[in-house]
């Protein structure tokens, strides 16, 4: 059937009807030649979430409720509510350990901070993962691998280098904390084994004062640790920031995996900023020597607490 004549050019086959225009929510299917019998314009169904589209089911006018045009490609993209768990979360930890060092002065904000953060980072590739094993992430995503098996590399050396190294030459506040107190102690080592690395400061922290907290590190010890934060922040963070950026600049905030790659990147740099500072604090042109902190909080003088 055609509905080509010598004074309509282009009317539309819909349904064995010749029609003006298509309906909404199909678009205008043009044959090369509509003058060749038994062929015509077809309307032809848009693909969802179009409502409305032109020339391809998937170059979309319009979209369907809960879905947002993108105008450049002219695509539709879910509207997404996200949150910000772990934004919000690093907030009130922050105000947390605040309020913990304005009580107990000997609390060390930075590695308390830090031990707690940890948690968040470790938070946030949990859920990127499972984003992308669910097809949520799309590209090629080698350098955030790349990121992440740095990261679970160094906590594997981190777990030989501790043992066999750092112990053998620990302080005697250090050694102290885990005679004294060895359920907790090895807890949060056992943490920073299987988790993250960073979270071994939380025993070198004097977190509200207490001593099972208030161990500390020799000269040789922060010098394996800096060492550890100097490849974390070359091989993790900034892999994972240069992969963002490539991600976000190309699907801005239309994806979940946007979003969520933003918090993380937003906590792996405030953790890269507290590992500066300590590097720094360890330099011997900064003219910072270390504190005792495990005295402070009374070991060796009372093991209470």
């Amino acid at each position: 059937m055609s509905c080509y004549t010598a004074t309509t050019e282009f009317i539309y086959l819909h349904e064995d009807r010749c029609i003006d225009d298509c309906p909404e929510g199909m678009y205008a299917v043009m044959d090369p030649d509509p003058r060749v019998e038994d062929e015509a314009p077809v309307c032809a169904a848009c693909e969802f979430p179009c409502v409305t589209c032109s020339y391809d089911p998937n170059i979309c006018d319009k979209c369907a409720q809960g879905w947002e045009l993108y105008k450049v490609n002219r695509t539709c993209y879910e509207t997404i509510f996200w949150p910000w768990p772990f934004a919000a979360a690093g907030v009130l930890i922050f105000i947390l350990v605040l309020l913990v060092d304005c009580c107990w002065k000997s609390t060390n904000f930075l590695h308390s901070i830090l031990f707690f953060y940890s948690f968040l980072e470790d938070a946030c590739w949990g859920f990127m993962l499972y984003l992308y094993f669910t097809g949520e992430v799309e590209g090629d995503r080698s350098l955030s691998v790349v990121s992440l098996g740095s990261h679970l590399f160094l906590n594997l050396v981190f777990i030989v280098v501790h043992c066999k190294l750092v112990m053998s030459k620990a302080s005697p506040e250090y050694k102290q904390v885990f005679k004294e107190f060895k359920c907790s102690s090895w807890t949060i080592q056992l943490l920073s084994y299987f988790l993250n690395f960073k979270m071994s400061l939380m025993l070198i922290s004097s977190f509200a004062a207490r001593p099972r907290y208030s161990g500390t590190f020799n000269a040789d010890s922060w010098q394996k640790f800096n060492i550890f934060s100097v490849l974390y922040i070359i091989l993790v963070y900034a892999t994972f920031t240069v992969d963002f950026y490539l991600y976000v600049t190309t699907f801005k905030l239309r994806k979940l995996s946007s979003h969520v790659a933003i918090e993380a990147t937003v906590i792996m740099s405030v953790i890269c900023l507290i590992l500066l500072l300590e590097i720094l604090s360890q330099c011997s042109c900064a003219g910072i020597g270390e504190q005792d902190l495990g005295k402070r909080a009374g070991l060796f003088k009372d093991l209470k607490g």
